[in-house]
């Protein structure tokens, strides 16, 4: 029987640096400002458990707080009102996204999918994704390109829908692609005689699919996945999903910006779309 993941071309037993040993100076190190450093120390590990994963779960969750801020409107405080960040400065500038929702609140529905699918796999979420979902719940920066008027210039003369606006699905949205799987392999591929395909959950389409062009495969997060942070897989940047959020926010929801950066107006699109951000 399988237990849903590829096998090992040698017999030799692969070694596999684990850790279940808790360090709750992690989190201390992550909100003192040491962002990068915690997450490298955390990605070092290929399965974490235990007091660890705690801690990697309390680092990922202050690290979504921080994703949480940078894309929606955040109440400051009673008499300071509340911060624009980047859902309300697109929404200002006549942005409408395809879900209809630049951003969708976790809901019991999303937090019932997260269970689904970790009964599935027999195995926890990455930490990070995880984290996303519970806290920042679905992100839609693409444009709808269903409506009749076109999308608005936000910056100079550049395709904005091309520019593959940040999108990370919530967790309900998984249903569907797990139920598939079970279809094919079965719960943990039990049904399957060679070893199931892991399961990839299929969190954004590609940049193409984004601007209502045929394109290529979604961006996503393949399961069981042990570590702390999963690559977000498809993307051209091959990187860690927290890596692949923080490009993201960089360049001001739309990484492929990055090919523009000499464009005029862009360096000025970036400080009025970035201005307020925490880092992360």
């Amino acid at each position: 029987m399988s237990d849903g993941r590829k096998k090992a071309t040698s017999t030799a037993p692969r070694a596999r640096r684990a850790r279940s040993k808790g360090d709750p100076s992690l989190l201390v190190r992550y909100e003192a400002g040491d962002h990068t450093g915690v997450w490298q120390e955390l990605r070092a590990y290929e399965a974490i458990s235990g007091a660890f994963r705690e801690d990697a779960l309390d680092v990922a969750r202050a690290t979504m707080r921080r994703v949480l801020h940078n894309a929606d409107l955040v109440p400051r405080s009673a008499l300071a009102g509340e911060d624009e960040v980047i859902a309300e400065r697109l929404h200002a500038r006549g942005w409408i996204s395809w879900s209809g929702a630049l951003r969708t609140p976790p809901s019991r529905e999303d937090f019932d999918a997260i269970e689904e699918i970790e009964a599935t796999t027999g195995a926890p979420l990455p930490p990070s994704l995880r984290a996303f979902w519970e806290v920042v719940g679905g992100i839609d920066f693409v444009w709808d390109y269903q409506r009749e008027e076109p999308p608005p210039r936000l910056d100079g003369e550049l395709e904005w829908p091309l520019l593959d606006p940040l999108a990370i699905d919530p967790a309900r949205a998984m249903i569907r692609v797990v139920e598939e799987w079970v279809d094919e392999y079965g719960e943990y591929g039990e049904e399957c005689d060679d070893p199931a395909e892991p399961l990839r959950l299929e969190l954004a389409p590609d940049y193409w699919h984004k601007a209502n062009i045929s394109g290529g495969p979604a961006y996503g997060v393949y399961v069981p996945f042990l570590g702390a942070d999963p690559l977000f897989a498809e993307e051209e940047n091959e990187l860690p999903f927290v890596d692949y959020l923080r490009l993201c926010f960089r360049w001001g929801g739309f990484p492929r910006l990055a090919r523009h950066a000499d464009e005029p107006g862009v360096q000025e699109f970036l400080q009025r779309m970035t201005e307020g951000f925490q880092p992360m």
